[in-house]
Order: structure tokens, then sequence, then C-alpha cells
């Protein structure tokens, strides 16, 4: 594979990766599985939005560039978190991202 439509990468991560993996437990008010859901979620929209941005007009990108995009917001993320100055749940939420980023990037290199 390689090239990729970000309409398949967007399904391989929200229909696939979101919806096999990170679903939390829907038993009783787990607030921690929620909210480590809520920040994968928000990962995943923001890994998805800023790949967007370097499609060509066929909306394709090939698929090193993809997994290179998605390092690059997984570095990215790492380095805000060790920004100074941020509140627990802002440090949670890059770390979150910088996982999620990284579990992409292995899908993606499985794929190839």
């Amino acid at each position: 594979m390689e090239y990729m439509e970000l309409d398949r990468f967007y399904n391989i991560i929200y229909d696939t990766y979101l919806m096999d993996i990170y679903i939390p437990k829907p038993v009783g008010s787990r607030r921690k599985d929620f909210e480590a859901c809520a920040y994968e979620e928000w990962a995943m929209h923001e890994i998805y939005n800023y790949v967007s941005k370097f499609a060509d007009k066929d909306r394709c990108l090939p698929v090193k560039r993809l997994k290179a995009l998605v390092r690059k917001f997984g570095d990215k993320m790492n380095v805000y978190k060790l920004m100074p100055g941020h509140k627990k749940e802002s440090l949670t939420m890059f770390d979150c991202a910088e996982i999620v980023s990284n579990d992409i990037y292995s899908l993606l290199s499985y794929m190839e």
C-alpha cells in the first residue's frame, strides 16, 4: 500500500482503532476510564486534522509520509508535555496524545 486516502485513514483510526480498543468499560461510573477515553478521542481527532493539512488535492498521502506526520504529531505532544507550567490535566492530555500517536504509528507500520 503506497498511498492512503484520508477517508481510509479516518476509518482505521475511528471505526477500527477507537471502537475496538478504546471504548471504556460500561460498568459503573469510572471517571478515570471515561476521562482517558475522552482524551484518546480528542487525540485521534487532532491527529486526523493534523495529517489532513498535508494531503494532496485527491485527499491522499503516501503511507510513509502519513507515518512521518503521525510520528511528528507525537513528538510535538512530547514537547508540549515537557513545557513548564501545565496543570495535571494538560499533562495527562498531552501524554495520552503521544501514546495514541505511537499506537497509530505502529498500526500503520503493520499495514505496510
